[in-house]
């Protein structure tokens, strides 16, 4: 390992960091939002929790893994033959498909209080939506499990490039082009349902307002983030073989969309926060005389 390799490393690990630890940052912060204001305490804060879960567990495997391959330095980080390689990579990748699955029904709640109004809350009582999560939540661990086959392993740093590949086999290439497929899929049933809830939104303004947490341009630009991070993790290899363009397009990339998703919900929700600090600063003083 030369000393400029190693200072690749660490520049690499360093924007990793940064990237991770502002998206564990905004995704922890929207969540406890979501646990913990009286708005999110029905089926749709449920959801939205799952999918910010989802998030951390997709950044921290991001974060972790990223680190101790590039500074252990092991080949054997980086081949399919140990198992917990290929763990990785199926936690990843669960990570996700669980936060794709769990806006798409969130996507389904939105349009479900508009449609069925009268029977909302038979349909998305807080059990249900708990029942959910955790359904979206097993199912993406399952399908993912294909990753722990040695030639449908997703690695980081295969080849010595900084970005997660599956394995360069006939199967591999096969997984990774029905993840693509996947993904784009879920992501078009999303921006279809989101659509139709915004023609019923525009004719019910008025409901709308009183009572979505998050608009449906805010999913419209999570659908955005998604299929941008897909486009450029699946057509950048084909354009460029600059590994640090590659490492921007597919590793950070992937970091960013799950951390964005944290930060536009933070965004949209900024009010309950500062609501919540105004009270404090309010109170502290009465208590105290």
């Amino acid at each position: 390992m030369t000393e400029t390799s190693s200072l690749e490393d660490c520049i690499a690990i360093a924007c990793v960091a940064l990237a991770s630890v502002s998206g564990l940052i905004s995704n922890s912060v929207s969540l406890y939002i979501a646990r913990t204001r009286a708005r999110f305490r029905n089926a749709f804060g449920i959801l939205c929790s799952g999918f910010l879960i989802c998030n951390l567990q997709a950044i921290f495997v991001h974060f972790t893994w990223c680190t101790i391959v590039l500074s252990v330095k092991s080949p054997a980080f980086a081949s399919p033959q140990l198992f917990i390689v290929r763990l990785m990579g199926l936690l990843l990748n669960a990570g996700w498909f669980g936060s794709l699955l769990l806006h798409f029904f969130t996507a389904l709640n939105r349009f479900s209080a508009f449609v069925f109004a009268t029977k909302y809350n038979q349909l998305w009582s807080q059990s249900n939506a708990f029942k959910i999560v955790i359904i979206a939540w097993t199912s993406s661990m399952v399908y993912c499990t294909h990753h722990l086959y040695e030639n449908c392993a997703l690695l980081f740093h295969d080849g010595s490039a900084y970005r997660w590949l599956h394995n360069t086999t006939f199967h591999g290439q096969i997984c990774s082009n029905i993840n693509a497929a996947v993904s784009l899929l879920i992501i078009m049933a999303m921006a279809c349902i989101d659509f139709i809830t915004l023609i019923k939104m525009l004719a019910y303004r008025r409901a709308m307002r009183r009572n979505m947490g998050i608009s449906v341009v805010g999913s419209c630009k999570f659908g955005m983030i998604y299929v941008s991070f897909v486009l450029s993790f699946n057509v950048t290899p084909h354009f460029s073989t600059d590994k640090w363009i590659l490492f921007v397009s597919s590793t950070i990339g992937w970091i960013l969309a799950h951390s964005l998703n944290g930060l536009c919900f933070l965004i949209f929700n900024r009010n309950l926060l500062c609501k919540k600090k105004l009270r404090a600063m309010t109170v502290t003083p009465i208590a105290n005389f």
